[in-house]
């Protein structure tokens, strides 16, 4: 991810904390839940901002790695959601060094809200370094954010079609894509979550 974005993170972070934390996983994310693996599983989550999400996979029953690069993002998300069930890290897409490093896998990826900070070429890179992260029969979760870019956030188009076309090539079945109205009511702001998954076949 670019040094600049990140560097907006950890300057903006106080008031990101309580843009994320104003919505409930389920209020963000409930149409995403039929897709889940069943708790209890292991999850990576790429990206994960104030913690909130991860927070919510931990009290399902969930272990959960956490990567976040924004360090002063990352260090108030951890004091704002402490649990034994969340490893957090310093990491980054799309090389993710210390994840992958770390050989583990996992029953599900999960990345909201992040992969419009990334150029076409290091979405690509990206997917290919996730993919042996995922478990055979695992899910990745892809949150796509379509709309005006956030003030000073650099953005790019992203869309389903590359992320399902790029996922085959790679082995990842399709399995949703859904469609989601901005749950801050930005009128020119909407999601789609793809859920692709590793086959075991």
């Amino acid at each position: 991810m670019d040094t600049n974005t990140i560097s907006i993170y950890n300057k903006d972070s106080d008031k990101l904390i309580k843009q994320y934390e104003s919505r409930t996983f389920e209020q963000v994310h409930e149409h995403a839940r039929p897709h889940l693996p069943s708790a209890p599983g292991t999850v990576l989550e790429i990206g994960a901002g104030s913690g909130r999400d991860a927070a919510w996979f931990a009290s399902q029953g969930y272990t959960v790695v956490a990567v976040e690069p924004a360090s002063d993002l990352r260090r108030k998300a951890q004091d704002l959601h402490p649990s034994p069930s969340i490893t957090w890290i310093e990491d980054s897409l799309p090389e993710l060094q210390q994840t992958v490093a770390a050989g583990r896998t996992f029953d599900l990826v999960w990345i909201s809200a992040v992969w419009m900070h990334l150029p076409t070429p290091q979405r690509k890179e990206s997917l290919r370094n996730i993919g042996p992260l995922i478990k055979v029969g695992g899910r990745l979760m892809i949150s796509l954010r379509h709309g005006p870019p956030p003030e000073g956030r650099k953005v790019y188009e992203v869309s389903a079609e590359e992320l399902l076309r790029d996922g085959e090539e790679l082995g990842l079945w399709s399995l949703c894509v859904q469609k989601a109205e901005d749950t801050y009511s930005r009128d020119d702001v909407w999601w789609q979550t793809v859920v692709l998954e590793k086959p075991s076949v």
